[in-house]
């Protein structure tokens, strides 16, 4: 039984390296688009997003470094608080950059919006000015 399971463990990693590698291979040959993956709607580049995919690319460096330790042990990669916290702490900031930017965006199309109201309001009354006088 112990070597079925070792078997279908090593089944199981060779399934999702082939899984990685063809996402990669589709990734680079344009048929799962990137563009903009980093960057906002403008074309400048997002720093939330930067840093939250440096961040998650170290913590999951991290972990597989310590994956040949776990096979010994049997047991999952403990994951060590320090890169919790990392974690936490870059999602969070990518999350604050996010509401930020959404909150700038809708201001100013708050103010766009009023400033096409008095204007409108202005059209409308000038008309009714020039056929009084």
């Amino acid at each position: 039984m112990q070597q079925f399971a070792q078997i279908f463990g090593y089944c199981l990693l060779a399934w999702l390296f082939a899984l990685a590698a063809i996402i990669a291979l589709r990734m680079l040959s344009g048929k799962i688009p990137v563009q903009g993956l980093l960057t906002t709607a403008g074309g400048a580049a997002d720093p939330e997003r930067v840093q939250t995919l440096f961040v998650t690319a170290f913590v999951i460096g991290a972990l597989i470094i310590d994956l040949p330790g776990s096979v010994e042990r049997r047991s999952l990669p403990e994951i060590p608080q320090s890169l919790l916290l990392l974690l936490a702490g870059s999602n969070s900031l990518y999350l604050g950059g996010k509401i930020a930017r959404t909150q700038v965006a809708t201001s100013q199309r708050a103010r766009r919006s009023s400033r096409r109201a008095v204007r409108g309001r202005r059209r409308l009354r000038k008309p009714s000015s020039d056929a009084a006088g």
